[in-house]
């Protein structure tokens, strides 16, 4: 199995804190910037779990095959 190499970062709304967000880093299965695909967080990723969020070939992001309340970063190469 390939390691865990984060290629995106999500932010979501934070439900302690109103004005607050929790992010995490998520890897787009493809590297194809013009193909959607799944992003597993890295337990999905090391544990083979089905990813929650999931890139679309128009670019929008869902969480479970719904929208979400949150905004989505590529990573630059270095960053972990």
């Amino acid at each position: 199995m390939r390691s865990f190499k984060p290629t995106h970062r999500i932010f979501v709304p934070d439900p302690k804190n109103p004005i607050g967000e929790i992010s995490f880093l998520v890897q787009l299965e493809t590297d194809d910037p013009d193909f959607g695909g799944p992003a597993y967080t890295e337990v999905e990723w090391e544990s083979g779990l089905l990813a929650s969020y999931e890139r679309q070939d128009d670019g929008t992001w869902t969480f479970q095959g719904q929208p979400f309340n949150g905004r989505v970063e590529k990573l630059s190469g270095g960053e972990s």
